[in-house]
């Protein structure tokens, strides 16, 4: 019948009945039916996530049997320790019943969910049964598998930083948040890409590859800012993290500022000037003013000149004296001066004396420093004045003479 653990059982044969009268003596058999059945309990071994904070064993049969038994589980730490007792998991016995036609029976131990990044560990439940039952295992091991991971990020998006008068060293840094009892060796990639700041000539870094360890809170990636004299715009490099694939079950990113942006902001200052005094003659109809640059720069700067009537002294009139007008121009960084032409009115009205209109700059773009922003332009007057007369004849019963002196030009 393949039911196990029934013992030995008889039943009888006898002898009921002899025809013609014959004598009967021993009349019964007694049959013993021998049982054997043999009864095997196997086991297996398990891997949980330590988050599902328990896991379930059982011990299975493979023949039902006559009766039902008792069964002891029992949960302990393995020979050397792995999983600590009370600590990853609770030591304990348990009683169970192995019901005679059910197919396995299980109990359930607790395992601590303890946040913690470390390594998978385990221990062992081992089964005690009576003696006639086979165990074809004596134990099963239960590897608890770490779920716990650490988040790593950037601290923030962007990074501001001042070109200063040196190269100086500055730190990215990268927040851990987590616990973990293990290190993680070479486990995260730092790169380093060139936006409008470029290696070598305005930052120095390497890309590379760092480790965590046990007791790591940030790390701290180094880069370093090149100190020129050179004027130049906002400038920025990005820097973007990444984990290594063989760490992608214990290190997340979800969330996290993965790429940052570092601008520098340059501190060198350019300077634009003009001659604070320029005197033309006036015949010369033009006169050029020149605007002059201080400091090197990568930048294309904008300016504006303007010419108008100066308020005090003797004062150039538009448009008798000279055409007030505007001039805007690019100053490009290779150039140190860039000059503009403005128009000056040959009059020729003598003895005007020497005359005064201003060219100032009205405005550089992007914005730099302005020194001597206004040059005063004098007009000196070059007209010659000619007095000139002639000889007359006159009746003398006239009785009068009209004599005349001429000039050769407006005065």
């Amino acid at each position: 019948d393949e039911i196990a653990l029934e013992g030995n059982e008889t039943f009888i044969v006898m002898i009921t009945s002899v025809s013609l009268g014959a004598n009967i003596g021993v009349n019964t058999s007694y049959i013993t039916i021998c049982d054997d059945d043999i009864i095997e309990a196997y086991c297996e071994d398990y891997h949980v996530n330590e988050s599902n904070g328990s896991v379930t064993v059982c011990l299975m049969k493979d023949l039902e049997t006559a009766v039902d038994l008792n069964v002891t589980f029992e949960a302990k730490q393995t020979t050397p320790p792995d999983a600590l007792s009370q600590v990853d998991f609770m030591e304990e016995v348990k009683m169970e019943i192995f019901s005679a036609r059910a197919g396995n029976v299980c109990t359930t131990f607790n395992i601590t969910d303890d946040l913690i990044v470390e390594e998978n560990e385990s221990f062992e439940i081992s089964f005690s049964v009576r003696e006639d039952v086979i165990l074809e295992c004596n134990n099963s091991v239960v590897t608890i598998i770490d779920d716990d991971k650490i988040y790593v990020s950037f601290d923030r998006e962007v990074y501001n930083v001042t070109e200063v008068p040196y190269n100086f060293t500055d730190y990215l840094i990268i927040n851990i948040t987590g616990q973990t009892d293990i290190d993680f060796l070479y486990s995260l990639n730092i790169t380093f890409t060139d936006g409008s700041a470029t290696r070598p000539m305005d930052y120095s870094a390497e890309n590379r590859i760092c480790s965590i360890y046990v007791g790591n809170s940030t790390l701290r990636v180094p880069f370093e800012i090149v100190f020129d004299t050179v004027d130049e715009p906002l400038e920025s490099f990005r820097v973007e993290l990444t984990v290594n694939d063989s760490f992608n079950e214990k290190i997340d990113l979800w969330g996290a500022i993965q790429t940052t942006s570092v601008f520098i902001i340059d501190d060198d200052d350019v300077q634009f000037d003009i001659d604070e005094f320029i005197k033309v003659r006036e015949d010369n109809k033009t006169v050029i003013v020149c605007v002059r640059r201080t400091n090197e720069t990568t930048q294309v700067y904008n300016v504006k000149l303007e010419a108008k009537e100066n308020t005090n002294g003797l004062i150039a009139h538009d448009p008798e004296d000279f055409i007030a007008m505007n001039h805007t121009f690019d100053f490009p960084p290779l150039k140190t001066e860039v000059c503009s032409l403005f128009e000056i009115v040959d009059d020729e009205i003598a003895l005007e004396g020497n005359e005064t209109f201003i060219v100032m700059i009205t405005s550089v773009s992007p914005e730099a420093n302005i020194g001597i922003n206004t040059s005063y332009i004098t007009i000196c007057d070059d007209d010659a004045i000619k007095l000139y007369t002639e000889d007359y004849e006159v009746n003398e019963n006239n009785g009068t003479v009209t004599v005349c002196l001429m000039k050769n030009v407006t005065t």
